[in-house]
């Protein structure tokens, strides 16, 4: 009888530190394995946000500020990710050999620091676990962490302000506040979406009932000066230099339904979605595991838990930490449509936007079936007490508890669909959609050897930019390839008339494409650029071919 008791949770063990502590290192370090099993064979993926990034570092190294690969100065993206890449590499390794152990790093600290926060607030040891195995084998996050980007950073901070903030809002302790807005400022110097994390934090401040409103303006404020006023001026020194506040702007205008279905597509478009069977079906049924089965189970749990409310003699304290974590998540959202209907994001197939919401999500689901369950078992607890028979204590237990054990049901199910996808990512890591500037698609690229060998210099056009920027001469000057054949015409003479003397080149990869562009736009191919006028062919391979302009 009392196996059956336990198998139901009618009581709470003291948890022992020990396994505790087995657990957060053991998922820790899951984590961080398998970000770096990931990425082993190719290195860090590629992406033209990489080479911005990887190019400003190395310029910074050399003395040379905030300036790109392709000239001009760093004004669409924040600094401090390319600071880490120059201060990890010690003025000793190259930038791009810092991006992977980088992100090696930070995935295994999200775990730990999520982790230990759980443990705080979970009363349950099987949430507790679950909730740090998903955060270590979530495919989303080991996706994300493959790529040489700054979104993983981004994540660590963003989910260590909300931390302090929750704590802040728990203890009062005006350290925790100053941390959580120092934090948020470092989230917003990372991805210019970090705006999100303060967002979250004004709201909460001000609605928080256990301060007088003049308290709650003045804490408010200071917390919006700490978080806000390094990005400010930044911005702000980006304004004076370029003209522009944060780069350019993309003069177009997405409506709702534009917005609903580009973000849906984004799950069809994650690679390793579609490494389950290629199909935006499987997509759907991976995405909807993890993400929206989640979100199903909030949603559930909230709707049983409030029909309950009644019999509810206590408040939960869990609550605050929900509408920390949910608020980032609907301030996220927020920020991210305005920044997609105004132009200022226009990456539409990108999924990376969306995965800064995994862990907000995961956890808000966590706190709310962790209350369920409690309430469940306090129940199933005072009937036993009350000598009600084990077989009625068991149906009032599944009749409360129904709904939070099916969610936490599909957690598990989360938890192995995750298991069996980041297998299979981690397999097939080699396939050529990974970028990584170590796969042998580049080491052995003949058209790469040729251009190292022969040292060409001047101003190649490129596309990926990363391909020539990492095999040639430190002097060449690098630009990504336009995509109309107009417009290439009008660079190339623009390169030639600006760098007098010097070869203007493309470098032309077929497998690659040009994914700047969107079919039907008079994208141009390899056939296409040799038939053009003013293009001599220097070389030619199977993997892409060089021309060099020569508008005699």
């Amino acid at each position: 009888m009392a196996a059956f008791r336990r198998i139901l949770a009618l009581r709470t063990p003291a948890r022992r530190p020990g396994w505790f502590a087995l657990l957060l290192c053991g998922a820790a370090l899951l984590a961080g394995g398998l970000t770096w099993a990931h990425q082993a064979e190719t290195g860090p993926g590629l992406q033209q946000d990489s080479i911005e990034y990887i190019s400003v570092a190395r310029n910074l190294l050399a003395g040379e500020g905030f300036t790109r690969f392709f000239g001009g100065t760093l004004k669409g993206r924040p600094p401090l990710y390319p600071l880490l890449l120059a201060g990890g590499s010690l003025g000793i390794f190259d930038p791009y050999k810092v991006a992977g152990p980088l992100n090696v790093a930070v995935s295994a600290l999200i775990v730990i620091f999520v982790g230990r926060w759980l443990r705080r607030r979970l009363e349950s040891d099987l949430l507790l676990a679950g909730g740090c195995l998903a955060a270590a084998l979530s495919p989303l996050l080991l996706w994300m962490a493959y790529w040489a980007l700054s979104e993983t950073a981004f994540i660590l901070l963003a989910m260590l302000s909300l931390i302090c903030l929750d704590g802040y809002l728990d203890s009062r302790r005006r350290s925790l506040l100053a941390g959580a807005a120092a934090l948020a400022a470092l989230a917003c110097l990372t991805r210019y979406l970090g705006v999100a994390v303060v967002a979250a934090g004004v709201m909460l401040l001000l609605l928080k009932r256990s301060a007088a409103p003049a308290d709650r303006v003045k804490e408010t404020a200071v917390y919006v000066f700490i978080a806000a006023a390094p990005a400010a001026l930044w911005i702000l020194r980006t304004y004076l230099i370029t003209g522009t506040p944060i780069g350019a702007r993309d003069d177009i205008y997405y409506s709702a339904a534009d917005i609903w279905n580009e973000l849906v597509g984004m799950l069809e478009h994650i690679d390793f979605l579609l490494t389950l069977g290629g199909s935006a079906l499987a997509a759907w049924i991976a995405g909807g595991m993890i993400t929206g089965g989640l979100m199903l189970a909030t949603a559930a749990v909230v709707v049983g838990a409030l029909i309950r409310a009644q019999q509810i003699k206590t408040g939960w304290a869990g609550r605050r930490s929900f509408a920390v974590f949910a608020g980032f998540a609907l301030s996220y959202a927020v920020v991210l449509v305005i920044a997609l209907m105004s132009g200022t994001t226009s990456s539409w197939g990108d999924p990376r936007y969306l995965v800064p919401l995994y862990l907000p999500l995961l956890i808000a689901a966590l706190l709310v079936m962790d209350r369920a369950l409690s309430y469940a078992r306090s129940r199933a607890v005072a009937n036993a007490g009350a000598g009600v028979p084990h077989r009625a204590v068991a149906e009032e237990y599944w009749r409360r508890g129904g709904v939070p054990l099916a969610a936490a049901l599909l957690l598990t199910l989360a938890i192995a669909g995750q298991a069996v996808m980041t297998a299979r990512s981690i397999a097939l890591a080699n396939r050529d959609y990974y970028r990584g500037y170590q796969h042998t698609r580049w080491t052995d690229s003949a058209t790469l050897r040729y251009i190292r060998e022969q040292s060409l210099t001047g101003v190649l056009f490129s596309e990926p930019a990363a391909a020539a920027y990492f095999h040639t001469d430190i002097d060449a000057g690098h630009r990504y390839l336009p995509c109309g054949i107009a417009e290439l015409r009008q660079r190339l003479s623009a390169a030639n008339d600006s760098d007098s003397g010097s070869d203007v080149y493309i470098v032309w990869f077929p497998d690659w494409g040009n994914p700047k562009c969107d079919a039907g736009v008079g994208e141009y191919d390899g056939d296409g650029l040799k038939a053009m006028p003013g293009l001599e062919t220097v070389h030619e391979a199977a993997d892409g071919i060089i021309l060099r302009f020569n508008p005699n």
